[in-house]
This record gives structure tokens, C-alpha cells and sequence, in this order.
């Protein structure tokens, strides 16, 4: 398998992402086909494996637009599936000129999807990448995604948030990527900031305004998650941090559990706590308590009416 490398952050340093054969859709004439990958949630609780799925990850492409290296329209439209969470999806996009795509964008429908990573094959079988990362480097709604390919050594990508109706607060509409800047061996020494607006744009609507910020740490307050998404998720991976989770002013998602750092978000109040353990059991979370019966009855705290708990 060969593989083709993807800038992003990786345990929140700029590197490569390796792209397997797998991860890029067939080849098609007169057509550009893109592999999205969704926000996913990872093992279901094993007692409980009829609900597997991280809330609202998973959504819809309204629509989508193709562009050359000129920023002429090459293409529109296409067949959009429903993007299930954690799912793996193609989009194929017919094109009325036979030039390379080198712009894509993406717009949402009225129900929020969180892309994790997307594989991009064009007309001519060259082969493309980005990664959900570049939402919290521009400034944008972000989340983990916990998707897994054998390659990233236990790592994983953080996928962006796009919605057309913008609920509770998401930003972005749609985005812009132009493949050029983004599957390259060489790694950008400003962080990446230099591609926000110019390789990676976002719009709150298509012809709207653009949403990039990249002082999106100093000048905006933190802001709560969405309202009754009831769900926990419990991540071993090493590079998911609860404390930055809680902290940035740009997350969204569910209550979130680190057992690397063995601490908790909750995305309402973004309060952090240490996880109750030994003689620890007041001012802590009880995560045992918490995936035991979904709320804590102990001295420990725990989330509002949890009804669901995802392992990463």
C-alpha cells in the first residue's frame, strides 16, 4: 500500500497524516469523486450495543461547486448519500470541463455534520487529502472525531463542524478546499495559519461571509455545547485532551472523559475536574459511577442525566 501525506496536527504539532490506498474512492472519467469520513464514536457500550453513534456528527452535503486552478466553475451538483456518523461516504461530482478540480466546496444542510477526513480522487486519478484539524487551526467549530486507520499509531484527526441553520452556534455553512495546500511533504513553520482564508476558506452561507478567525483564543469567549446532547465520551487515545477541550472557545460537542490525563470536560459549565480514584471523592468525577448507572449517586460528580456513554 502506498501512502500520501496530509498536512495537519498530529497530538497538536503540525506533521503528516498518512493517506492509505483505502481511504481514496475509484478513479472516474468526467467525474471527482471525495471519500468524506465522519465524526465517529468507536465501540458502543458493550452493554448496550444497539446505540453506537457520536450525536449529530453525521448530517448532509447540500450541495457542492468545483473550481480549476484559474477559479473557474468546472462542476456542481452531484450525488450527496447521507453522511452517517462514523461512516465513510462518497461523493461523486460530474464535471463539465475535463480539468483538474483544484477547489472544492462543501456545503451543509440544516443538520450539522463534524468531517473528520477527506479523500479526494479527480477525473485525472491524481489523489488529494485534507483532515478535520484545519477547523480549530482556522478558527472554526471543532470536535475529536476518533477515527482510526492502522498508520496514525493510535492517533486520531479532529473533525470540523459545518451547518447550514447554524444550531447552537456552529459558524460555518460551508467550507473551501483547494487540495494544493494540503498534500505536500513540506510542513508550514507559521502553525498553518497562512492557509486560513487561502487554501482552506469557510462561509456562514453560500455568498456570505467568511468565518475564518484565527484569533479565535484571544478574542472569543468559551461557548457551551449543544443543548441536550446527553451522551460521554471516554477516550484512551493519548492526544485527547480534556483540558484543551474544555478551554477552547471553538469546541463543540459531547461531555468528554481523557483516561490519559484522567480528567473531565463538561461542555456545559467548561468546568474540568480530576476522575475520583483512591482517596479522591469530592470536588472529582465519578466515571465509574457514570458508566455504570449513567448518573452518579456518590459524593463524586457527574453529568447531567447522561443516557449514553461512547469509548474511544
Amino acid at each position: 500500500m502506498g501512502f500520501i501525506d496530509v498536512i495537519g496536527l498530529i497530538s497538536g504539532v503540525m506533521g503528516l497524516w498518512a493517506f492509505g490506498d483505502n481511504m481514496f474512492p475509484p478513479q472516474k472519467d468526467n467525474y471527482s469523486n471525495f471519500k468524506v469520513f465522519v465524526g465517529i464514536d468507536g465501540a458502543a457500550n458493550p452493554s448496550d450495543p444497539g446505540e453506537c453513534c457520536l450525536a449529530d456528527a453525521g448530517g448532509s452535503i447540500r450541495y457542492s461547486r468545483l473550481f480549476n486552478s484559474n477559479g473557474a466553475e468546472i462542476g456542481r451538483g452531484g450525488q450527496f448519500p447521507k453522511l452517517e456518523s462514523g461512516s465513510e461516504e462518497i461523493i461523486t461530482m460530474w464535471q463539465n470541463v475535463p480539468e483538474q478540480a483544484a477547489t472544492t466546496e462543501l456545503f451543509a444542510g440544516n443538520d450539522a455534520v463534524c468531517i473528520a477526513a477527506i479523500g479526494a480522487t479527480l477525473h485525472d486519478g491524481s489523489k488529494w487529502g485534507w483532515v478535520g484539524d484545519w477547523g480549530m487551526i482556522c478558527g472554526i467549530d471543532w470536535y475529536y472525531s476518533g477515527i482510526k486507520q492502522p498508520q496514525w499509531d493510535n492517533n486520531s484527526p479532529l473533525c470540523t463542524w459545518i451547518d447550514a441553520d447554524h444550531t447552537q452556534g456552529i459558524k460555518a455553512g460551508g467550507i473551501a478546499i483547494t487540495w494544493l495546500g494540503f498534500t505536500t511533504t513540506v510542513v508550514p513553520v507559521d502553525g498553518g495559519v497562512g492557509r486560513c482564508g487561502t487554501s482552506f476558506g469557510a462561509w456562514d452561507q453560500d455568498g456570505g461571509k467568511s468565518v475564518i478567525n484565527t484569533a479565535a483564543m484571544r478574542n472569543e469567549s468559551v461557548a457551551h455545547r449543544r443543548a441536550g446532547d446527553r451522551r460521554l465520551v471516554v477516550s484512551s487515545l493519548p492526544a485527547h485532551s480534556a483540558d484543551e477541550l474544555c478551554r477552547h472557545p471553538r469546541s463543540r460537542g459531547p461531555h468528554f472523559v481523557s483516561l490519559a490525563e484522567r480528567t473531565h470536560c463538561n461542555m456545559d459549565t467548561r468546568e474540568v475536574l480530576p476522575l475520583c480514584a483512591g482517596g479522591l471523592t469530592a470536588g472529582c468525577f465519578d466515571l465509574e459511577a457514570e458508566t455504570a448507572v449513567g448518573r452518579t449517586s456518590s459524593g463524586g460528580v457527574g453529568s447531567p442525566a447522561t443516557n449514553r456513554v461512547i469509548y474511544w
